[in-house]
């Protein structure tokens, strides 16, 4: 049986947010703790200390689970664009070492530094530590979508991203979404339908995605785009609460 720790880093693309170090204690199985840290405001690096496995294979794979978790949380919970974790180290040795006993190393290190003065904003290590340790939390299994829509090249392709998510959960219909909408944000701005006959309103995310994907008379597509991102700071909230809720 082994031990050992396999070291990650991945690049945050338009972050707005920074933390000190957080030492966590993953719920999983053969992980004794773990770390994350944000290097400047364009890296995030990660470190998971595994306690017991039975291969060098198996570390490496169960500190990816582990560490891909936790990077799929922050961009859940604070809405950071996080690409793929890269392994840049990793060393396992035997739990109970003999004489002539050895390391079984990994990857090399690597260091990846520069970036562009950006304003950032501080998060509490408390909060993060909490919002790690948590056993597994509601709609978590599908917590990769924002990430993966947050990885998008733009306002406009992130807005699509997010409504096609809303789409995939209320059964590709519409008017499903728009009445989750209503009952998320009370507020919204709803509009008749075009050409409707009988006065069907729209909500301002439905209405943008449709003069984006559809030819509508009057629809000049730079104001649509500028109000998509105006918009988008709320479509991203109303779809984590599609996740935690119907996952």
């Amino acid at each position: 049986m082994l031990k050992g720790q396999v070291d990650f880093v991945a690049r945050v693309l338009d972050t707005g947010i920074t933390f000190t170090p957080i030492h966590f204690k993953p719920p999983v199985a053969g992980v004794g703790s773990a770390t994350v840290e944000m290097r400047g405001i364009e890296e995030l690096s990660g470190t998971v200390r595994i306690s017991l496995v039975a291969n060098a294979v198996d570390g490496m794979s169960l500190a990816r689970i582990v560490i891909e978790s936790a990077f799929n949380r922050l961009a859940f919970f604070h809405g950071l664009a996080i690409e793929p974790a890269r392994v840049t180290g990793s060393n396992f040795s035997p739990t109970n070492p003999q004489p002539d006993n050895y390391v079984y190393p990994g990857a090399g290190y690597i260091n990846i530094t520069g970036y562009a003065p950006k304003v950032t904003i501080g998060v509490s290590s408390a909060t993060i530590q909490s919002e790690l340790e948590q056993p597994e939390l509601p709609g978590e299994v599908n917590f990769g979508y924002i990430r993966s829509a947050r990885l998008s090249v733009g306002p406009v392709e992130e807005f699509m991203h997010l409504y096609g998510i809303l789409l995939i959960f209320f059964n590709d219909k519409q008017k499903n979404v728009d009445r989750f909408v209503v009952s998320i944000e009370s507020s919204v701005q709803q509009t008749r339908v075009p050409r409707s006959t009988n006065g069907t309103l729209e909500t301002v995310y439905t209405r943008l995605r449709n003069e984006f994907a559809h030819k509508r008379e009057g629809t000049v597509l730079e104001i649509t785009k500028l109000e998509m991102s105006k918009h988008l700071a709320g479509l991203r909230t109303i779809v984590q609460q599609a996740i935690s809720q119907y996952s």
